[in-house]
């Protein structure tokens, strides 16, 4: 019983914050597989709002990024996407070759004060 209040729950919180996020302008990252969904809503003056889907579950609710004092006006100033796929051989492990596989996106703010901030987004098929 609990566990079917907390998928209720957990799916009522998505619901709403994806209806929010169709409401506003949002920047969206993939996983190559598809499975995790990394999406953030930037709307004017306001902090940057994330969340993390995997299979379409929430893993992160909508959460703001935490830098205290600098999210208060802050405006997108670019984004750009690259793709990553190489094979890189460790030291030791279990495994001979390792695959790096991943889709990046790379935003960059702007606050009232014209502080900058980048951030790297990373997703890996987990």
């Amino acid at each position: 019983m609990m566990k079917s209040l907390y998928s209720v729950f957990f799916l009522s919180c998505f619901l709403i914050s994806s209806h929010a996020l169709r409401a506003q302008d949002a920047v969206e990252l993939k996983s190559p597989d598809g499975k995790l969904v990394f999406s953030m809503v930037i709307a004017k003056n306001e902090a940057p709002v994330y969340t993390i889907t995997h299979k379409g579950r929430p893993v992160i609710l909508p959460s703001t990024l935490g830098v205290s004092g600098w999210e208060e006006g802050v405006t997108l100033n670019g984004k750009n996407y690259t793709s990553c796929d190489t094979l890189w051989e460790p030291v030791y492990g279990e495994r001979g070759v390792v695959r790096n596989r991943y889709h990046q996106l790379s935003l960059s703010f702007k606050n009232k004060q014209l502080d900058e901030l980048s951030l790297e987004v990373r997703a890996y098929n987990e």
